[in-house]
């Protein structure tokens, strides 16, 4: 791996590993049946990746999850949760048994620091928008998608030496309405869950 390519993913996972450590220490569960019921099924979901028409790469649905949890979660359980179904993806029947660096960088530098980020985006967006849900939780969905995405193009292109927004563009950018759609499953969910409750919800 290049030094350039070292020096990326160690200042990324060091932002990381200081969101996830600070937020830790500010442990709140107000739902621990929640949680554990949410963080269970996103491991579960870690497991399956999806392939989709026009894209090259396959979509895990655990950021369905995720982005259920950054609205109904504390943020220490969402980066809880997020880590833990990082770490499952990784080595989840990988074809060949991926390096320490590799699986540091997935976990810190692109989920740590991509749930951190949407979740402040989320609750910031709430209040710029005054409490609209679906203006809310579509800025989410962007949030993520682009934090988990450029992150990725970004190393790549430093590993091969070429154009990061090139890399982006043909392996991502149309994966784009498929998680903007996925966010807006979420949304109907969060909203479902006033009335039904989420464990009828998540069913």
């Amino acid at each position: 791996i290049p030094i350039r390519a070292m020096v990326f993913i160690a200042v990324t996972a060091t932002a990381g590993a200081a969101a996830l450590g600070i937020s830790c220490l500010h442990w709140r569960c107000d739902d621990p049946l929640k949680f554990c019921c949410y963080l269970l099924i996103a491991i579960l979901a870690s497991t399956m990746k999806v392939s989709l028409p026009g894209i090259e790469s396959t979509m895990s649905v655990t950021f369905l999850f995720i982005l259920l949890g950054v609205l109904e979660l504390s943020l220490p359980e969402v980066l809880i949760l997020g880590c833990a179904a990082a770490l499952v993806q990784s080595l989840w029947k990988a074809k060949k048994r991926p390096q320490l660096v590799q699986v540091v960088f997935n976990i810190l530098s692109v989920t740590a620091v991509g749930v951190w980020l949407t979740y402040l985006g989320y609750h910031y967006a709430v209040v710029l928008f005054r409490g609209s849900l679906t203006l809310s939780v579509l800025t989410a969905g962007g949030i993520y998608f682009l934090t988990n995405t450029v992150p990725v193009s970004a190393i790549l292109a430093l590993v091969s030496k070429s154009s990061m927004i090139k890399i982006w563009k043909e392996t991502y950018f149309w994966g784009l309405p498929y998680n903007l759609a996925g966010a807006a499953v979420v949304g109907t969910m969060h909203f479902s869950n006033r009335f039904v409750g989420w464990q009828n919800s998540l069913l």
